[in-house]
């Protein structure tokens, strides 16, 4: 903090940027050499990240990180204290703080009636793109496919969880009203895409009506399978780079016939849908943004977030604000990122679509973040869910907060509205090493529902 604080009166005080680039080097060795604690294997990101040819298959120039942590002013909103770059670099990235894991999004769609080959979720999430369905909410797909009998009783909450490796959907029930549409993309990762392009070639047994095709990454020479579902959400699927994986964190559970208990337990899940999950995990979400904002979206997550995160140009024109979250590799490459693409086309009214990530390795990181929120304004409470956490208090007590206006920290105006649920790693459902405890949340409800059919 003294450090930072030192930097920005030298900036302030007009010394040039070269002499500060050189302070800022020399202390970004010592801190990179420096050893560091670390949580279930994971420690402090290195300072200097290079943010490039990111989690979309995009190839960008490198851009330079100056390791300026954010300094919290008293002001309403934080002041943007990240040295600016110059041109040639094509944009500057913060390395102190970071986004760990990107964990869910959340739409709302509606999937009955009963007859799950005529309901969506089940087909296409399942069936078509290869996510598991999670055992916790296992007793809400059982409801799916009995038309929402006793939907609402007890711990049937009318929600479906498609898992995808150490990510998720989060699938409620629209209630009769309209689905969610996120206005962008959602990039996912497999092994293969062999079993994929099988699934779809053998459309004949599931009656789902969504688009496909087949086809390559311009920038990349990359193959990817584009699939847009019934409501206008685009899901781009591609293999992964060889040797890597979406993220270093242990995977969700999900529904599988290979288990006994699983299969005494959930006879029909099991049964239909417990061999096709194959989906790795969600390696992007990349929604559109008003033109000329990409460079306030990126400072807004360096700032609020500690992310590391860039404006960089987009090779269709335009810029993309690139927010690394998880771990990044020497290339520059992280395991998961948010992309807000420009584009000149009115922003569709916001309908509540959301993301979850967890934030830092440690408590303290995710307090300082709630801290940089609350300064700028924005925190934010969602009445439609049960975490009330209005101040440091209670997203202690929630392990979580929300927020759902991006600013442009320099003025406060509002750039778009996307729903965040920022986590801390001390979430219960955190799958970095709380996976104990999601074995034995899952173990207790597979053995009450043998307890129940017996």
């Amino acid at each position: 903090m003294y450090l930072t604080t030192f930097l920005n009166q030298l900036y302030l005080a007009g010394f040039p940027c070269c002499a500060i680039e050189v302070f800022t080097a020399v202390f970004t060795t010592m801190w990179v050499t420096a050893p560091t604690e670390r949580i279930s294997g994971r420690g402090r990101p290195r300072l200097g990240l290079l943010t490039a040819a990111l989690s979309a298959g995009l190839t960008y120039r490198s851009v330079v990180a100056y390791s300026v942590p954010p300094v919290h002013s008293a002001r309403r909103h934080p002041r943007p204290t990240l040295l600016p770059s110059s041109p040639d670099d094509g944009g500057g990235t913060g390395g102190y703080g970071y986004l760990s894991h990107l964990d869910y999004l959340q739409l709302d769609i509606p999937y009955y009636p009963p007859d799950y080959h005529s309901s969506f979720a089940l087909p296409f999430y399942v069936d078509i793109l290869g996510c598991g369905i999670d055992p916790r909410k296992a007793r809400n797909v059982e409801q799916m496919i009995d038309g929402g009998e006793g939907k609402g009783e007890g711990e049937c909450d009318g929600t479906f969880w498609a898992n995808c490796g150490a990510s998720q959907f989060h699938l409620p029930d629209s209630n009769g009203g309209a689905a969610q549409v996120l206005p962008g993309s959602v990039g996912l990762l497999y092994e293969s895409l062999g079993p994929l392009m099988e699934r779809l070639g053998a459309l004949d047994s599931v009656t789902v009506d969504f688009e496909w095709a087949a086809g390559t990454d311009v920038h990349t020479g990359r193959k990817h399978v584009r699939l847009v579902d019934p409501y206008g959400n685009i899901f781009y699927c591609r293999e992964t780079a060889p040797n890597t994986s979406p993220c270093t964190f242990a995977d969700h559970p999900v529904l599988t016939a290979d288990s006994e208990k699983h299969s005494a337990a959930f006879p029909r899940l099991t049964g239909r849908f417990g061999s096709t999950a194959d989906c790795l995990g969600i390696s992007y979400v990349e929604v559109r943004c008003p033109r000329g904002q990409a460079e306030n979206i990126a400072n807004f997550y360096r700032v609020a977030m500690g992310a590391a995160a860039a404006a960089v140009e987009d090779p269709e024109g335009g810029a993309v604000a690139v927010v690394a979250v998880g771990d990044v590799g020497d290339d520059g490459r992280p395991a998961q990122s948010l992309l807000f693409r420009e584009d000149d086309a009115e922003a569709p009214v916001y309908d509540g679509h959301h993301v979850a990530l967890y934030v830092g390795d440690c408590q303290e990181d995710f307090d300082n973040v709630f801290r940089n929120c609350e300064q700028a304004g924005i925190v934010w409470v969602n009445r439609r869910f049960s975490d009330n956490a209005k101040d440091i208090g209670g997203a202690r007590r929630w392990k979580q907060f929300r927020f759902k206006n991006i600013i442009n920290l320099a003025t406060g105006e509002v750039i778009m509205e996307l729903e965040h649920v920022i986590k801390s790693v001390e979430h219960i459902g955190f799958p970095g090493y709380r996976t104990d405890t999601t074995v034995e949340a899952v173990e207790d409800i597979v053995a009450e529902k043998i307890s129940d059919l017996s």
